[in-house]
């Protein structure tokens, strides 16, 4: 649960009459708490539920049972003398409703994958197949580095690769090749350069295009245009964000801004030389007029998820710079601080526009000037109100996979998910964002990244590592932590659990695995705790998935609208959508193959919401990559590689540049904004230059 003290409750049948209907059985309540107090208001509270029902725990009148208890609200607010803020009754009994609901249906149960620091458990058909690729055989991962390591090949993929691919690579680095990096399309290019620094002759790119074209802008950028950049096709492998960007209605939202940016800067110099009141012209105010017009000054905010193409044709029409998932709300916020009037222009991810409108919009209605305040330093709600008078996004660009965590299973998570932590991509839709950044505001969600959403995860982790920690030095300060065996035996019947909704790709769940499994090993360790000992904490990745984006491995056809009351398997009770009955007879083809639990139609993708994964990025495969290894080093071979190579865009120019050097002016504007902390001179200069110059 959500709060500053901690409670961790659940709920599990206890009945083993497969005849009875799911409703009809008995559960067991478990409750624990970091706080003394709180965890004798659980205690009592489960004490009173004893013996009922999952039926009658799920339609529990909540008001009326502490009532009949003889309990009044006001009695059951506990707070510690620290100060903390502690769950009530109502709270503790609302959590356990729900989690009924979703144990006998009437709330979808979503796949989930429970971590602990030695084993993994899926929960559903779907999760089944992201956990299956985790662990792969430990020889062909050998033999995968060892190819790598003889060609000098470093590898980078993105955090949506599928956990087949990056389960093999990262067993292949942690084995033999150091040089393999899973992050997001910004550290992509990072550590490349970084790979080349150390010796790599070549490096492949396992993303989409604009991820192969930055790489190698950088690594020409850094100095090391030697250094050959692989794609995984000859092929285009796409991107929808990307593609969108490139289209002529993108072009002209951006020759709109330009041209309104000219208009705006001519008005106001038309003003100024008539001395401000429109009616008395002054010649002497022209060259004043040139230099204190501060009107048509514009920038567009470019997201990365972009060609060197788009980004090259927006600079020429309205100064840009680059920005990331994780960056682009203090890019925004940089502009309006820096260069006063300053209009931004966002674009092309629509949803990431209209989300980043909205936390604005939150900040100016906000009850004091802190949040804005925490965000950028020269920043207020009035400045704030004022910038959201000053900022457009574009309308019409979406990325397919985000584009699915939208309506009903957003509503799902809502009513089921209330109690774990919540976290989205800056690119979902409203939806799915605005109750991330509901929990954010209540210190249970994260907004931004794909990085942003790991560390959130490893800093849950690690605060829920420290409390625990914290909770047994006062135990055995207490004397009832002294036995190592009752210690363990509290823990199995006291795990504490955290729970998180991934509210982005499901690729991320291997980058997940690995660092959650690190850090509950090492937790291990500094405990004194044997390895095979039962885990203090564990961690379950819930998959918001819809059944009408994934393909089952069952001829039985599971209807959304039906309860499946009369499934007996406790295990996956209630997760009536998304996994098959135990007697489910799997699909075989005619050659004798068996259908795999995946995306419907191959692509993941739905309007009916859900996570599953990008097609684009499953043009990245193992043996892709084995195949472009093989050929470096052969003359022959490396001619044939030629379709692989990122874009070169031979002869185009954009305003006497090459459209490479071109595209990568907004890039530089970014790294510098990450390294000065500022704008540079080269882009302000730029903005507030550009209107003047676009009249003559």
């Amino acid at each position: 649960m959500g709060c500053t003290t901690q409670v961790w409750v659940s709920v599990s049948f206890v009945d083993d009459d497969s005849n009875k209907p799911l409703s009809d059985r008995r559960v067991s309540l478990n409750a624990f708490s970091d706080s003394t107090l709180t965890r004798g208001l659980a205690a009592s509270l489960i004490a009173a539920l004893s013996g009922i029902t999952a039926g009658e725990l799920a339609s529990l009148n909540v008001p009326d049972f502490l009532s009949a208890l003889g309990y009044s609200e006001k009695t059951l607010q506990v707070a510690l003398a620290s100060g903390r803020r502690a769950p009530n009754a109502s709270s503790i009994l609302e959590t356990l409703r729900k989690k009924a609901n979703v144990l006998i249906g009437d709330i979808p149960r979503f796949p989930s994958l429970l971590i602990n620091s030695t084993k993994l458990t899926p929960q559903g058909a779907f999760a089944e197949a992201q956990a299956a690729f985790l662990s792969p055989p430990t020889h062909e991962a050998a033999k995968l580095g060892e190819l790598l390591k003889a060609k000098r090949m470093g590898v980078v993929a993105h955090f949506y690769m599928d956990p087949e691919v990056q389960g093999m690579l990262v067993r292949a680095r942690d084995a033999v090749w150091p040089h393999v990096a899973i992050s997001d399309s910004l550290v992509m290019a990072d550590k490349a350069l970084q790979m080349a620094k150390a010796g790599c002759q070549a490096v492949a790119v396992l993303g989409v295009d604009f991820m192969s074209e930055n790489v190698r802008a950088i690594l020409d950028e850094g100095g090391y245009p030697e250094v050959k950049v692989y794609r995984m096709s000859a092929a285009d492998i796409g991107c929808s964000l990307a593609e969108s960007a490139e289209s002529a209605q993108y072009e002209r939202y951006l020759s709109n801004a330009s041209a309104r940016s000219r208009l705006d800067y001519e008005k106001e110099a038309k003003n100024i030389v008539n001395g401000g009141d429109g009616g008395h012209k002054n010649n002497n105010n022209k060259e004043k007029g040139n230099s204190n017009n501060t009107a048509g000054r514009a920038v567009h905010v470019v997201y990365i998820n972009t060609s060197l193409r788009t980004k090259a044709r927006a600079d020429a029409l309205v100064p840009t710079i680059t920005c990331t998932s994780s960056n682009v709300v203090s890019t925004v916020l940089q502009a309006a601080a820096q260069i006063p009037g300053v209009r931004v222009y966002y674009g092309p991810d629509t949803y990431m526009g209209r989300n980043l409108v909205h936390l604005l919009q939150r900040l100016a209605d906000a009850k004091d000037d802190v949040a804005a305040q925490a965000l950028h330093p020269q920043h207020t709600r009035a400045t704030i109100r004022d910038l959201l008078s000053r900022i457009e996004y574009y309308d019409a660009g979406s990325c397919v996979v985000h584009h699915i965590f939208g309506g009903q299973t957003c509503e799902y998570v809502r009513k089921g998910y209330s109690d774990a932590f919540l976290t989205a991509h800056f690119e979902v839709p409203g939806e799915m964002f605005e109750l991330a950044l509901e929990a954010q505001g209540q210190g249970r969600g994260v907004v931004g990244s794909t990085s942003n959403i790991l560390d959130f995860i490893a800093g849950r982790l690690r605060d829920a590592e420290l409390q625990y920690a914290a909770d047994q030095e006062e135990a055995k300060k207490s004397g009832r932590g002294s036995d190592p065996l009752k210690l363990q035996q509290q823990l199995q019947q006291q795990p504490r659990r955290l729970t998180f909704v991934l509210g982005t790709e499901a690729g991320m769940i291997t980058s997940i695995v690995n660092k959650v499994q690190d850090m509950l090993g090492e937790a291990k360790k500094k405990l004194g705790l044997p390895l095979d000992a039962v885990d203090p904490i564990d961690v379950e990745i819930v998959f918001p998935v819809n059944s009408r984006s994934i393909t089952t491995n069952s001829n039985d056809n599971i209807n959304p609208d039906n309860n499946n009351n009369n499934n007996n398997n406790s295990s996956n009770s209630g997760s009536v959508y998304f996994s098959s009955p135990p007697s489910s007879v799997p699909i075989q083809l005619p050659t004798g193959l068996q259908i795999l639990p995946g995306p419907a139609g191959g692509e993941g993708c739905s309007s009916e919401g859900g996570c599953a994964s990008c097609p684009y990025m499953k043009m990245n495969t193992l043996d892709a990559l084995k195949s472009v290894a093989r050929k470096i080093d052969s003359p022959a071979g490396e001619a044939l590689l030629t379709p692989f190579e990122p874009r070169r865009y031979h002869g185009e120019k954009i305003q006497g540049k090459s459209l490479a050097a071109a595209g990568c002016v907004s890039i530089l504007h970014m790294r510098d904004f990450q390294k000065l902390g500022r704008f540079s001179d080269r882009l302000v200069n730029d903005i507030i230059d550009r209107p003047s110059k676009s009249r003559q």
